[in-house]
C-alpha cells in the first residue's frame, strides 16, 4: 500500500525593483494554502532588472525578515523577470517532455543570437497540434543569464535555504490565473477567448497573452509605477493620460504584433494587476484607450487565506503565488 505523500509549505520569493514579496503556503491539486504573506522594501543598490547586485545585504534583508516572522520552511522557488531575459516561442516535430532538451540542443543557437554558453535553457511545451499528417509541439523558451541564476543559487545557499525552482513572472502568473480558475466566472470565461494581462510593475509592465487557455509570448514596457512617480513630482498637475502615454505606446505595439500574426487574432479582454492597478479609474482610462472591456484582477477563487491575512489584496503577490504551481 502506497503512503500519500505529505504536502509541505513551502516559500516562494519575488524580489522587484521597490518590494521582495515572500509567500509561503502549499499547492494540493487546485487549492493553494497560503500561511504567510510578507512585503518589504527592497534595499536600495541592491538590485537591478533581475541582478542581485549586493548579495550580502539581501541575504541580511531577508533572513531578518524570515527570522522575525518565525518562518522555518527551507524549499524555496524565485520567481523573476529581466530585460536581459532572452524567450522565443519555437516549433518543433512531436515530442514528449522529456526530450526536449536533447532537441534543443541542435537548434538553440539558430533562434538564440547570443553566446548560448552565458545562458540557462528553460523551456515547457505550450500545446500539442495534431492536424491527421501534421504533428507537432509548440514551445516557449527562455535563455536567462548565467549571472542571473549565480545570484540566486548563491542567495539561496547563504540563506541556508534548498533550491526548487527558478520561475519566470510571465510563467507564475499565467498559472496562477489557469490553473486557479481566477477568471473562469460565467462573465469572463477564458474559453475561446484571448486575454491580454498587464502585470504593472515598479520599473516594466508585463504584457502577456493567453489565447484559449494557452500562454502564447509576453514583452516587457519600460513604463511603471517608478515613472509615473517621477512625473508627477515634476509635474504636479499632469493628468493620468499624460502619465500613462508611455505605457500606452508599448502596450499598443504589443498589441499590434499579436493582432498581424493572423486576420483572426483579436484580445477579448484586458486584465491589470500590479500597485498602479489601484489607481481610482485606471480601468476605465485602459477600457476606453484600446476599446477593450478591461477589469482588475481582483477576484481570486481557489486560494486559503490564513486569518491573520483575509484584509490583504493577494492580487499584489500574484506572481509569488502562481510561482508555487509546479507545473
Amino acid at each position: 500500500m502506497k503512503s500519500k505523500m505529505v504536502k509541505r509549505n513551502k516559500l516562494s520569493i519575488d524580489i522587484g525593483s521597490k518590494n521582495i514579496k515572500i509567500v509561503e503556503g502549499m499547492c494540493d491539486g487546485e487549492d493553494i494554502t497560503i500561511k504567510s504573506l510578507i512585503m518589504i522594501p527592497t534595499p536600495e543598490n541592491c538590485y537591478c532588472d533581475g541582478q542581485i547586485t549586493n548579495l550580502e545585504v539581501m541575504i541580511e534583508v531577508i533572513n531578518d525578515t524570515l527570522q522575525k516572522k518565525n518562518i522555518s520552511t527551507k524549499g524555496v522557488i524565485y520567481t523573476i523577470e529581466s530585460n536581459s531575459i532572452i524567450s522565443r516561442e519555437i516549433e518543433l516535430p512531436s515530442i514528449i517532455e522529456k526530450d526536449i532538451k536533447k532537441m534543443l540542443e541542435f537548434q538553440v543557437e539558430e533562434y538564440f543570437p547570443v553566446n548560448i554558453e552565458e545562458y540557462i535553457i528553460q523551456s515547457k511545451i505550450v500545446e500539442q497540434i495534431d492536424n491527421n499528417e501534421l504533428k507537432k509541439s509548440i514551445l516557449y523558451v527562455y535563455a536567462l543569464p548565467k549571472t542571473i541564476c549565480e545570484g540566486y543559487m548563491n542567495l539561496t545557499k547563504k540563506l541556508g535555504l534548498k533550491p526548487i525552482a527558478l520561475d519566470m513572472n510571465d510563467n507564475s502568473i499565467y498559472k496562477f490565473l489557469i490553473a486557479l480558475s481566477a477568471l473562469n466566472t460565467e462573465e469572463h470565461s477564458i474559453k475561446d477567448k484571448t486575454i491580454a494581462v498587464l502585470d504593472i510593475g515598479y520599473s516594466n509592465t508585463n504584457v502577456s497573452i493567453i489565447e484559449n487557455a494557452i500562454f502564447r509570448f509576453s514583452r516587457l514596457v519600460e513604463f511603471g509605477e517608478k515613472e509615473l512617480d517621477l512625473n508627477i513630482e515634476a509635474f504636479f498637475n499632469v493628468s493620468l493620460e499624460d502619465s500613462l502615454g508611455k505605457l500606452y505606446a508599448g502596450v499598443e505595439r504589443i498589441f499590434r504584433y499579436y493582432t498581424s500574426r493572423s486576420s483572426v487574432n483579436t484580445i477579448d479582454y484586458i486584465y491589470i494587476y500590479g500597485a498602479i492597478s489601484e489607481i481610482n479609474g485606471i480601468d476605465k482610462y485602459i477600457e476606453n484607450i484600446f476599446s477593450i472591456h478591461t477589469l482588475k484582477l481582483n477576484k481570486l477563487n481557489n486560494i486559503i487565506l490564513d486569518k491573520n491575512h483575509t484584509d490583504l489584496d493577494i492580487s499584489l503577490y500574484g506572481n509569488a503565488i502562481g510561482a508555487l504551481i509546479r507545473k
